[in-house]
């Protein structure tokens, strides 16, 4: 079974291999996963950008085994704190500000129409979900300041 959320399955209610599915759904998989797709997010917001914004600062990330930090650099504006950390936890991945405050809390689970899911609070979503949730505010809101 692929990880990939954006696929569907039709799942038979009495074939459906729920072990290999949930096997296959393990933190440490989505967590790879999430930092592949995260890492394509940035080059595609960096390839989006426009030239006044290229000129002033752009997007990138470091990672260190259990974390992935996204945040902006630049020369020209100051963009200190502006970013999320992604820590990879026991039961899922947490993400924080570069300020240290938790933003949500994600649970790795495999939802009830077989699909690998990251959990916060009660609403389950999609890998490209919660990277919306998680960066959005980086990649729009917080540089809108910056914009002719």
């Amino acid at each position: 079974m692929s990880m990939t959320t954006e696929t569907r399955t039709t799942i038979e209610p009495n074939n459906f291999d729920w072990v290999s599915a949930h096997a296959a759904c393990s933190v440490s998989k989505v967590f790879h996963q999430l930092q592949l797709e995260i890492r394509t997010d940035i080059e595609t917001r960096n390839r989006l950008s426009t030239e006044n914004e290229k000129s002033k600062y752009f997007y990138t990330c470091a990672s260190n085994g259990n974390s992935l930090s996204v945040f902006i650099e630049s020369q020209s504006v100051e963009v200190e704190g502006i970013g999320v950390r992604f820590t990879r936890t026991p039961k899922g991945i947490d993400a924080y500000s570069l300020a240290e405050r938790l933003l949500f809390s994600g649970t790795v689970t495999l939802s009830n129409d077989g699909q690998c899911r990251i959990k916060v609070g009660e609403i389950e979503y999609n890998f490209w979900q919660f990277r919306k949730l998680t960066l959005e505010d980086v990649f729009f809101t917080n540089v809108a300041r910056w914009r002719p």
